[in-house]
């Protein structure tokens, strides 16, 4: 995985436009569906960064009305966060 694209998708889930952050979340949830031994170690190694912008990702979300949150962005969200707590080898990193 090229970090210089992770690091864009990082980006833009911080400070993006809705549509922009769905698509980061889409591009994170394919490199952990993948099967790729490289796209695994390189999320063990970026785990804390990850795991930092989900957080504010997350404070983003809970300080809005939820009137405001659009309900397809989070529920992929939801979706994400809970495909990277079931990775064993990502959570022993964290």
């Amino acid at each position: 995985m090229e970090e210089g694209l992770f690091e864009k998708c990082l980006e833009l889930l911080r400070r993006g436009s809705i549509a922009g952050k769905l698509d980061a979340l889409l591009f994170i949830q394919d490199v952990i569906s993948s099967e790729n031994q490289g796209n695994k170690e390189f999320l063990e190694t970026n785990a804390g960064t990850l795991l930092s912008v989900l957080q504010t990702v997350l404070s983003n979300l809970l300080s809005k009305p939820s009137s405001k949150v659009p309900i397809k962005f989070l529920l992929y969200f939801l979706d994400l966060v809970h495909k990277l707590v079931t990775i064993k080898s990502f959570l022993k990193v964290c």
